[in-house]
């Protein structure tokens, strides 16, 4: 069995891990052919974030309903209903947290992970190193007095209390692999102790020899090519469900403006599209094969019109007016006022497809039956990673109000 450490910074790349890699991964730890180890310091940092960005987004709605009672734009039952809401974003902000906690709890056990505790005698070996200025502290301290550039000190306690329980998981077994991709303090310091082999990212695990070994389906890794083409060929029967599933996954959630506008301040705001606005390119020459028959198929997006409707407080209205820019009220120049603004542009995404090949059964392992099992598969949209606006088309229409 692999003995596998993961990182704050893995997690943190899909707090809901619902990537490929993370499937993959799973999928290996309930066959039991790998064993996740997780320690506390790990797991506290990565919990510590999830609440950091829960209290993000709270203090987002803080904010907009403030500006939104400084507009006075609505009847006083529309005021109750935003004070309402203000004061249950802290009852909110509980519930959040007991939500991540708990499904991160059920995660743990559902794939058996090994929870490792900081340790008593960890205590003096990070006080030891600290002192003698051993990885992952930068530099000897003399006499409790710590040399220049100490801006890192919070970092350095936490990271060699994960190399405390990393030198524990590999005392026991001897073997073992540390997926980080802070390679600045780890990297150098796994190749330099037996027995520990260092991965910058989970893909780059998932695709090393001691996992590729691991995997029954010789077949698809023989035959990739040829499944590639094969889902070229069929990809009219699949493509108008993956464009719908990666839709609903879009316009579900909704983006706010300012990962889209800039500058974002004092923006609030959302952005639409029509399914029959996109189109979906698969890009094939970056698939990879994670095991299990489980393929994963970066893609790229283009939505052809994304509508963007917002509004901002301009301080001093602009004489003359900018062009596509109409007055709702009396004004007169140099007041300030509310702007309300849609965009009309093209916005690209990107994101990955996720494949699942029916190879459970060894009979159908057959070079002649990769049609089949192409039209037996399942496909489904996994996540958007980025997304970002393309500059050949933009409109905006802005009224002063």
């Amino acid at each position: 069995m692999i003995q596998v450490i993961l990182d704050t910074n893995i997690l943190d790349g899909s707090p809901y891990r619902t990537n490929p890699e993370f499937h993959a991964l799973q999928k290996w730890c309930s066959d039991r052919k790998i064993k996740l180890h997780l320690s506390d310091i790990v797991q506290k940092e990565f919990l510590s974030h999830r609440e950091e960005s829960i209290e993000a987004g709270l203090q987002s709605i803080r904010k907009g309903i403030r500006q939104l009672k400084k507009e006075k734009v609505a009847k006083q039952s529309r005021f109750s209903e935003l004070f309402s809401l203000e004061s249950r974003l802290d009852e909110l902000k509980t519930e959040f947290i007991k939500t991540i906690h708990e499904e991160f709890a059920q995660w743990r056990e559902s794939l058996n992970i090994q929870f490792h505790e900081v340790a008593p005698h960890h205590g003096q070996a990070v006080v030891d190193a600290y002192f003698k200025g051993e990885a992952p502290f930068k530099g000897a301290r003399n006499k409790g007095t710590p040399i220049k550039q100490e801006g890192r000190n919070k970092v350095e306690f936490a990271d060699a209390f994960i190399w405390q329980t990393v030198l524990d998981i590999l005392h026991k077994h001897k073997r073992v692999h540390f997926i980080s991709n802070n390679t600045k303090d780890f990297e150098k310091l796994c190749k330099e102790t037996k027995g520990i082999v260092f991965h910058r990212s989970l893909k780059e695990f998932l695709v090393s020899p001691d996992v590729q070994h691991l995997f029954l389906e010789q077949f698809t890794e023989q035959h990739f090519e040829e499944i590639l083409t094969a889902l070229q060929q069929k990809e009219a029967s699949f493509l108008p469900k993956l464009i719908h599933k990666a839709f609903e996954a879009f316009d579900g959630s909704g983006y706010f403006l300012e990962n889209l506008i800039q500058p974002a301040a004092d923006i609030s705001g959302w952005g639409y599209s029509g399914e029959h606005e996109w189109k979906v390119e698969i890009q094939y020459d970056q698939a990879k094969h994670y095991g299990y028959g489980l393929i994963s198929l970066p893609l790229v997006g283009r939505i052809e019109e994304f509508n963007v409707s917002y509004s901002r407080t301009i301080h001093k209205i602009p004489h003359p007016l900018p062009p596509n820019t109409k007055v709702d009220s009396a004004f007169t120049p140099d007041d300030s006022a509310s702007v309300y603004t849609e965009d009309f542009f093209p916005l690209k995404f990107y994101g990955s497809a996720e494949l699942i090949l029916p190879i459970h059964n060894p009979d159908v392992l057959k070079i002649e039956n990769i049609l089949n099992m192409v039209e037996e598969a399942t496909i489904s949209f996994n996540e958007i990673d980025d997304f970002k606006i393309d500059e050949t088309k933009r409109e905006r229409y802005d009224t002063i109000m």
